[in-house]
């Protein structure tokens, strides 16, 4: 997700739309967990995720993919009975 235009960011759409999508993977994919490994050094995921509810696991040097050099990343959580609970009213 990136808000180009300017005067639309910072208000709440990236919370909302990762409230959706993760309706949409719990419910349809029927996961018990799932995991967002932004980079550690750019602010608006590390922001939106504990917004959202996911719980900051750990900071760690990977290489995410072939397409990308080895870089710091946080891991973010959430479980499917967090979100049951506590987001999906939200």
């Amino acid at each position: 997700l990136h808000m180009w235009r300017s005067d639309l960011r910072q208000q709440g759409a990236g919370v909302a739309l990762v409230r959706m999508s993760l309706l949409l993977f719990f419910e349809h994919f029927e996961l018990k967990r799932v995991f967002c490994e932004p980079s550690a050094y750019n602010p608006a995921p590390n922001k939106t995720l504990p917004k959202v509810g996911f719980t900051f696991v750990k900071s760690y040097m990977t290489t995410p993919s072939w397409l990308t050099s080895e870089q710091m990343v946080n891991r973010w959580e959430m479980s499917r009975e967090y979100f049951l609970a506590h987001i999906k009213e939200a």
